[in-house]
């Protein structure tokens, strides 16, 4: 785990600093909350604590409430006892958001996921794409990445790059019989992209 502070200096310049990388046993939220609450007295900043931001995880929730009676009995509140003491991460709902629209192209999206895993596990099938790329006089130096579902900027970066290679793509689909294949065996591609995807 990571414990991050966020702060404003007397001049109101915001700061960001990594107080620790720890280790935490589990992922249980009031195992997470004691060691985040041993941090926070070593460090002496329970007594200044407003807020923890922390992704929306069920357990997380029980990170946030857990040290809250201690706090109290400390009286190691800036802010409204407490109350406000766990604000949601606004991206982690902003990827949550996202996640359920991309349902809507999500086959699509599965399709062009499943053409790059396909050219990425080989280095062979990596430099006859290659040699496509080229044929097709593509400028491109971005490499075949695959999306990561808790990061939706990780979809679009993976369909903006094959975009770029749209062409590569058909081009390579003609050259490997595999390809074609494979893609059309896989339930949730059930075929190569194309230029709809």
């Amino acid at each position: 785990m990571i414990i991050t502070l966020h702060f404003s200096d007397n001049n109101w310049k915001l700061h960001r600093k990594i107080l620790s990388f720890c280790e935490i046993s589990n992922h249980k939220g009031d195992d997470i909350a004691l060691v985040l609450g041993k941090y926070l007295e070593d460090w002496g900043l329970a007594s200044k604590l407003y807020t923890i931001t922390i992704d929306n995880v069920g357990s997380n929730s029980t990170t946030c409430t857990a040290p809250i009676g201690e706090f109290q009995r400390h009286g190691h509140f800036v802010f409204s006892g407490g109350k406000f003491l766990h604000v949601r991460c606004v991206v982690h709902i902003l990827n949550w958001v996202v996640q359920d629209r991309l349902k809507v192209v999500g086959k699509s999206v599965k399709r062009v996921q499943a053409a790059m895993r396909f050219i990425r596990q080989s280095p062979s099938r990596l430099q006859r794409f290659q040699e496509c790329v080229v044929a097709e006089k593509i400028e491109s130096e971005a490499s075949l990445s695959l999306n990561v579902l808790t990061r939706w900027n990780s979809t679009y970066k993976m369909r903006s790059t094959a975009l770029l290679y749209e062409h590569a793509f058909t081009k390579y689909s003609k050259s490997d019989p595999y390809y074609n294949v494979e893609l059309a065996k896989d339930d949730d591609a059930d075929r190569p992209p194309n230029s709809n995807d």
